[in-house]
């Protein structure tokens, strides 16, 4: 069986002053690749010029796809030291990075960078995680931009109370909802909660519609141009809110050394279709599943948990029609009212705990959490 391995992507920017010296080295790099394409085997070289080939075969899958070519930026091997001793990566990298001392050297051109202390920061807590394999990828886009890329396998850890399940139901309208408890030995204790509401692009898309309409009939290219544009405004307003979610549920894995569980309900690719938010909700959850390997978290998916039956007694609830947003549901046997997404959650965490061997009653103690959600 093969080791699935997971990811941890931290950049760091460049000004302007290094950004003509990694310019060339770029087009260097793919002048190899394309050489190398065209069948001169000598143009990969063993020190500085690394995954030539890996490049190239990215290009023939490219072609062979969807029959076109694939911009290919360089990789490049990374070591790290402390103290001037190697702590990770190969001597002869031509990327080291000084976490004593905050700063980037990239050997053959003599160029060093200073690091921010934050970075050094989460490069150190990286390190300590057990990385197999790190390394870095330069990227011309709005400046210079190197990613360090972390590899890691997954190293369970012996769930015993006291730990944490983090829930986390996913909406394609009413976004993401977070809930945190903590199970002990004879209690439940809720840490946090909260919703994350998706991103408004109504706006954005009347403008689209707008500007579609004046370049179908004027075929001006400065309306074209803001075309692409909202467009890109619209896919960063995605990008921060999947960077947001990640953020939140990153700081409740690493809050404390006691193990963790994340459960989700993940949503059907197939009632997504057609809607907005189709690839950013599942983007989320591949993030999440990664985010939860690389971290050493439990990770559990619950398909098709539904936050319209009742936690406690499993009955169908009946909606409160009133002006609110929010999917207010009501049990008329435990007389219970609750949001739907925060019920969801909790049907996670129940379907859970009766897998644990708990030596005390969770549904009692479930249900004291349980009526603290009344809105």
């Amino acid at each position: 069986m093969k080791t699935k391995f997971y990811y941890r992507i931290l950049t760091i920017k460049f000004g302007e002053k290094e950004r003509k010296e990694i310019q060339n080295f770029i087009e260097e790099w793919r002048k190899r690749v394309f050489l190398y394409l065209s069948g001169k085997s000598s143009m990969k070289d063993n020190y500085i010029y690394y995954y030539v080939d890996s490049g190239v075969a990215e290009i023939k899958e490219e072609l062979k796809k969807h029959g076109r070519f694939k911009r290919v930026w360089p990789i490049l091997n990374t070591a790290f030291y402390l103290n001037r001793k190697i702590i990770h990566g190969s001597g002869c990298a031509p990327v080291r990075i000084d976490t004593d001392k905050g700063i980037l050297k990239f050997r053959w051109l003599n160029l060093v960078v200073k690091i921010p202390k934050s970075t050094v920061k989460k490069i150190e807590n990286v390190l300590s995680k057990g990385v197999v394999k790190c390394i870095g990828q330069l990227i011309l886009k709005d400046g210079v931009i190197f990613k360090l890329i972390f590899f890691k396998p997954f190293q369970r850890k012996l769930l015993k109370p006291p730990f944490e399940i983090i829930a986390v139901d996913i909406n394609s309208r009413h976004g993401v909802k977070i809930l945190n408890i903590c199970v002990d030995f004879q209690s439940i204790k809720l840490i946090y909660q909260k919703r994350l509401k998706p991103p408004n692009h109504s706006n954005i898309w009347r403008e689209i519609r707008k500007r579609q309409k004046l370049y179908s009939i004027t075929f001006n290219k400065i309306y074209a141009k803001e075309i692409k544009q909202l467009g890109r405004r619209r896919k960063g307003l995605n990008k921060n809110f999947i960077n947001n979610v990640i953020h939140i549920l990153r700081k409740l894995v690493r809050k404390n050394d006691l193990p963790k569980v994340i459960l989700v309900d993940p949503i059907d690719y197939k009632s997504l279709q057609g809607k907005r938010l189709q690839g950013t909700l599942l983007s989320i959850i591949d993030k999440i599943r990664n985010l939860a390997g690389f971290e050493d978290t439990l990770y559990v998916e619950y398909h098709g948990t539904s936050g319209r039956r009742c936690t406690l007694c499993n009955r169908a609830m009946k909606r409160i029609e009133n002006n609110s947003p929010a999917r207010i549901y009501r049990c008329e046997r435990c007389r219970i009212t609750i949001e739907r997404d925060v019920n969801a959650c909790w049907r996670m965490i129940l379907k859970f705990l009766h897998k644990t061997p708990l030596k005390f009653p969770v549904y009692s103690k479930i249900e004291q959490l349980y009526r603290f959600h009344e809105p």
